[in-house]
């Protein structure tokens, strides 16, 4: 977008005319320069603000990226966390279980034994 303007010099550059085509600026305004001779001056002064805020749109974007993958992979080390500690409580319930069972059958054994 902001190099636009600039295909009337890169055509004279490629293909030229018997004369100069008319340059285009990116934004109307007074300069205390004249525009026709400084064109590429003005082109300047106003692509480097553009390029240096798609840096730090490219850069923010890039960590707003990394803070959110951290942030899933912290979300599956407490599931997994979460899991584990759960299937470690399942088995302490299920030995509990099979301890209580033994002892009820050795109670109802041991009292038809009598």
């Amino acid at each position: 977008m902001s190099q636009v303007p600039m295909v009337p010099v890169l055509l004279d550059a490629i293909i030229p005319l018997n004369e100069s085509r008319k340059k285009l600026l990116l934004v109307r305004a007074k300069f205390p320069i004249d525009p026709d001779e400084h064109h590429l001056l003005i082109q300047l002064y106003f692509a480097y603000p553009i390029v240096g805020a798609l840096f730090i749109i490219a850069s923010t974007d890039s960590v707003a990226v990394a803070v959110n993958y951290h942030f899933v992979g912290l979300i599956s080390v407490v599931k997994l966390v979460s899991a584990f500690n759960e299937l470690r409580i399942i088995s302490h319930v299920k030995r509990i279980c099979k301890q209580f069972k033994s002892s009820q059958v050795s109670v109802v054994s041991s009292n038809f034994e009598s």
